[in-house]
């Protein structure tokens, strides 16, 4: 008898857990939502510093620097791509506005034509839409609204590079010396997340150099800024892509006509495919180990946690958090119940 309530103990306990869980797991995910500001920034300080790792320690290894020394040395060189980077950026876009009545003129052209296209087959949209969206006040108004924006990513950038700083002091320590607890843990978890940034980075690289070649070939202004804007969008899954295909599209349909801004979206669709069909499956999944379903489902589930920045941690955060579910199934009662 004895036995038979210890049974029914069991069978009844195994619900009321996975309901606990359950809760506990939605209590989790709505303070994390609640917080998410704060929790991405950290994120992102982490994803940084992963990302940087690998050069003060090779500072460390093959020149023979001190913690310090190579840490400062890497955030040297980084600061200089970082600064001259920034500089042509702002040098494109100091560009982009001198011509930007132009860009103005050819979207009213090309308006123009569409609504006298869609009336000769019978489509009236004048009144639908106002050309006073077009017009430079308009575009004033966005450009007041987007200047606060702008300086509140400014902030949060220097926010995350100073948690950036932090965690790669914690990470990185001298052959002979001990890592703190804290440091070791970020390096367990980061350790994969590293590797997938790296592969990451080589196939961007790859992408945004086959993208510019196809600006180049076929004339698209600014391409070293939809170059970079190429490279850094891909570490977004499938909706980076997206983003980095528009700009340069929609410059040569008003430059050069529909059948120049054709060519340019055929190629770097064919390019994405390439990389992300072909070279990408080569290299991740031994590194990452992630499908790309998987990799869909994560950006669609962070996605909606934390917004366009869960898009960039959609991958790394599944990674860590696959690896710690497993190292603590493999350890827990779980498995010592699947043992018995």
């Amino acid at each position: 008898m004895k036995a038979v309530r210890v049974r029914e103990g069991e069978i009844a306990s195994g619900p009321l857990r996975f309901l606990l869980g359950t809760a506990s797991l939605v209590i989790v995910l709505w303070g994390a939502g609640r917080a998410a500001h704060l929790i991405v920034l950290v994120l992102l300080g982490i994803l940084l510093a992963c990302s940087a790792l690998p050069l003060p320690e090779w500072f460390m290894k093959r020149l023979k620097l001190g913690k310090n020394t190579a840490i400062g040395l890497g955030l040297a060189l980084v600061g200089t791509l970082n600064l001259i980077a920034v500089f042509s950026l702002y040098e494109a876009i100091s560009r982009f506005k001198v011509e930007l009545p132009e860009y103005q003129q050819r979207i009213m052209a090309m308006y123009d034509h569409v609504l006298v296209f869609l009336n000769g087959h019978g489509v009236n949209l004048v009144g639908l839409v106002n050309q006073k969206a077009f017009s430079s006040e308009k575009m004033l108004e966005l450009g007041r609204v987007a200047i606060p924006q702008a300086a509140g990513f400014l902030g949060d950038g220097l926010l995350v590079n100073l948690l950036a700083l932090l965690f790669l002091t914690a990470m990185v320590e001298e052959q002979g010396t001990r890592r703190s607890a804290f440091g070791e843990t970020l390096r367990h978890y980061g350790e994969g997340v590293q590797r997938y940034i790296g592969v990451t980075a080589k196939t961007n690289a790859i992408a945004a150099l086959a993208n510019l070649l196809v600006f180049l070939v076929l004339g698209v202004k600014f391409a070293v800024l939809w170059f970079v804007l190429s490279f850094f969008l891909r570490f977004i899954p499938s909706l980076g892509f997206i983003l980095a295909l528009v700009p340069p599209s929609l410059v040569a349909l008003l430059l050069y006509g529909w059948k120049r801004a054709l060519l340019v979206v055929g190629a770097l669709i064919v390019i994405n495919l390439l990389v992300d069909y072909l070279i990408n499956p080569i290299f991740m999944k031994k590194v990452a180990g992630v499908s790309f379903l998987e990799m869909t489902l994560s950006l669609v589930f962070w996605g909606a946690l934390f917004g366009v920045a869960g898009g960039i941690l959609a991958v790394p955060l599944t990674m860590t958090v696959r690896k710690f579910i497993d190292e603590q199934f493999r350890g827990g009662d779980l498995a010592r119940a699947s043992s018995e």
